[in-house]
């Protein structure tokens, strides 16, 4: 394995999902492994974190890519297409969109599209699917995802990495 890419559409201070993938980073790290993450949103805080070019890493049948599901992105069914290595996706659940109808239009067509890129990503050759919950696992095996390759992993906290001896 030669680098290990970790993408998602949005890395900001605070934000659950961003915390997720920050201390995947870290942890895959401290282990040695050549870890970058992408993203096409962030913040200044932020910035520091991102790997613009690792994006073109995927080229390499070595390379890892984990893509963190949380929302609607673009570009995630072309970088799922794209990658000649292993592709991992963590799903960490969209909202249903009826939700959002009353109180934002914008949050209700993110959470409809990406709810939507579910079943797209089932039907995609994915390695490994990681789910915050079986619950979320469950969304996945019911419209056809293999149950022989998901696999339940919460998301990692930032003292993850001290517990496990990692830090």
């Amino acid at each position: 394995m030669n680098k290990v890419v970790i993408a998602c559409p949005t890395l900001v201070e605070g934000d659950a999902v961003s915390n997720d993938v920050i201390e995947q980073s870290k942890c895959l790290k401290e282990e040695g492994i050549d870890a970058h993450i992408y993203a096409q949103n962030f913040d200044q805080v932020s910035s520091a974190l991102i790997s613009q070019e690792s994006i073109d890493y995927i080229k390499d049948n070595n390379s890892v890519l984990i893509y963190h599901h949380s929302t609607y992105w673009d570009k995630a069914p072309e970088l799922l297409k794209n990658c000649k290595g292993r592709k991992i996706v963590k799903y960490h659940n969209i909202t249903p969109a009826y939700f959002f109808l009353p109180y934002s239009s914008d949050c209700f067509k993110d959470a409809f599209m990406g709810r939507g890129q579910n079943r797209s990503i089932a039907e995609m050759d994915i390695d490994l699917m990681l789910f915050d919950s079986a619950f979320n696992a469950k969304e996945f095996i019911d419209i056809g995802f293999p149950e022989s390759k998901s696999r339940v992993l919460a998301p990692l906290p930032p003292w993850w990495c001290g517990v496990c001896g990692w830090a």
